[in-house]
């Protein structure tokens, strides 16, 4: 590089399916890295962090330059096009969930926005690190803290005045779900002990969700009227093609 200000990389953070092995987070990674960005000419420098934790991820470090027979050649400034973003972004969420649907997995990812998908919710990250000094009594970026506050403020008293987004959202990726599932999600966004345990017995009792069974653990499963209904309709399309 000639220039004190140029880019010689370019970093792309990806948020693992905690449902997955160890074993096939790493396959899935080195999949989506190989097609994404090694057949277009970069070099990926992949960087694991808490491969077995619910915030497992990684870090792809990528070159900026073509790599021929020489070496580095030019710099690809389609690489930095929005459109190829969004593209990554989408195909990350396709092979995740091929992923998933090959472990027989009732999970999927949508990588649409909240506002795409018609949630109300205010998407909520602190970041790691300043959620565990946050949590640990240390100091914390007041504009960012106090901006985070009252978007988990805002979502807590959505979720108590419509207890029915809890199934609406949860179905968006998943055809069942348990309480477990109920009380993982009201925790991203309610901190009040009292205000949680309202939401939680609210969401299961809504007029919208329906008990569908147990899992294979003997867990109660639970689902909403609109996701048998469609469920359903795909059925009896099914009937109709055979025919």
């Amino acid at each position: 590089e000639t220039r004190s200000n140029s880019q010689v990389a370019r970093e792309i953070q990806l948020a693992l399916p905690c449902e997955l092995s160890c074993e096939a987070k790493i396959a899935l990674v080195s999949d989506y890295v190989n097609i994404q960005f090694v057949s277009r000419g970069m070099v990926a420098d992949v960087a694991w962090h808490d491969l077995a934790e619910k915030n497992g991820h990684v870090h792809v470090m990528l070159t900026t330059r073509e790599i021929d027979g020489c070496g580095f050649d030019r710099k690809v400034r389609a690489w930095n096009d929005k459109a190829l973003l969004v593209t990554w972004r989408r195909e990350w969420a396709l092979i995740q969930n091929r992923y998933l649907a090959a472990e027989d997995l009732d999970i999927r990812v949508d990588d649409r926005s909240h506002a795409d998908r018609g949630i109300t919710l205010i998407p909520l990250h602190l970041g790691r690190r300043a959620y565990e000094a946050h949590a640990e009594g240390l100091a914390v970026e007041l504009d960012l803290l106090d901006a985070y506050e009252a978007d988990k403020a805002h979502n807590a008293a959505l979720l108590a005045a419509q207890p029915a987004v809890v199934a609406a959202v949860l179905t968006q990726t998943q055809s069942t779900f348990t309480h477990q599932d109920v009380a993982y999600f009201l925790n991203r966004y309610i901190d009040d002990r009292e205000c949680f345990q309202g939401v939680f017995m609210a969401a299961l009792q809504d007029p919208s969700v329906v008990r569908v069974g147990v899992n294979r653990c003997g867990v109660d499963r639970y689902s909403t009227i609109e996701m048998l209904k469609l469920e359903n309709r795909l059925f009896q399309d099914a009937l109709s093609l055979q025919l």
